[in-house]
């Protein structure tokens, strides 16, 4: 009886021990991509205080096979902690304007304005719009689990990756990275054999690694497409950008 009481502690030690460990490893994996792509210290990101964005997309609508016909153009104009301006326009020369969105964190309020039309209002505390990286770490410190969940094959590439899966309290995310390089290579909240959006084009700007193109699938479809064109840190805004056009001055 004491041989067998022996026995099966052991046997619970070594299966915690094993949890512990793969648990380890995908802790391990996320700590290196993140110093990687952080030029050895996440505080790096720090000393990005604005950011300018200029991008092309395409996309995929339930009546319209993806074509470049569907190409936008896209600004982003972003002020850390609490401002956010994006700009979606029909014309590479930014002239014919279609929509932009307003986040004004200070007021909680997210403002739509599409052409012809009135500006609507949504409030919401917080949108994201930040560097992978930071993200990632955020979202690793607040994480309910981290889960090392194999390797997978990207299909059609020659290119394998560890997945680590972090849930927190209102959201799972299914990450890839390159086994070779720990470099983070796709990203998706579901099943992500069959939806996922892949990254790629990377760049090192001031050291910090960036992602240039992004591709979004659906079971093997491109749903959506955008490569950024332009990139500009610390670069200071006309604070007209983030009036709000709902305030009657």
């Amino acid at each position: 009886m004491n041989r067998i009481f022996k026995y099966c502690v052991f046997a619970y030690l070594l299966f915690m021990s094993c949890l512990d460990s793969r648990g380890q490893d995908a802790r391990k994996i996320l700590d290196e991509y993140l110093l990687s792509a952080s030029s050895g210290n996440l505080g790096n990101w720090d000393t990005i205080k604005s950011a300018y964005v200029e991008s092309k997309g395409f996309y995929k609508t339930e009546n319209n096979a993806f074509n470049q016909a569907n190409t936008t153009y896209t600004r982003v104009y972003r002020v850390w902690p609490d401002k956010l301006r994006t700009e979606i326009y029909e014309d590479s020369t930014f002239t014919k304007l279609l929509m932009y969105s307003l986040w004004l964190g200070k007021e909680q309020k997210l403002i739509h304005w599409f052409a012809n039309s009135q500006p609507s209002i949504v409030h919401i505390e917080e949108v994201r719009w930040d560097f992978d990286p930071v993200v990632i770490n955020q979202l690793k410190n607040k994480a309910t689990s981290i889960k090392y969940l194999g390797e997978y094959k990207v299909a059609a590439e020659d290119l394998t990756c560890y997945v680590v899966q972090i849930k927190t309290k209102n959201e799972t995310l299914n990450l890839g990275f390159n086994k070779t390089t720990g470099q983070l290579e796709f990203g998706s909240p579901t099943d992500y054999e069959n939806n996922m959006a892949r990254y790629m084009d990377y760049t090192r700007i001031n050291g910090l690694s960036f992602y240039l193109t992004s591709t979004a699938f659906r079971n093997g479809s491109i749903m959506s497409y955008y490569h950024i064109t332009r990139i500009e840190f610390n670069r200071k805004f006309d604070e007209k950008l983030f009036d709000d056009p709902t305030t009657t001055r």
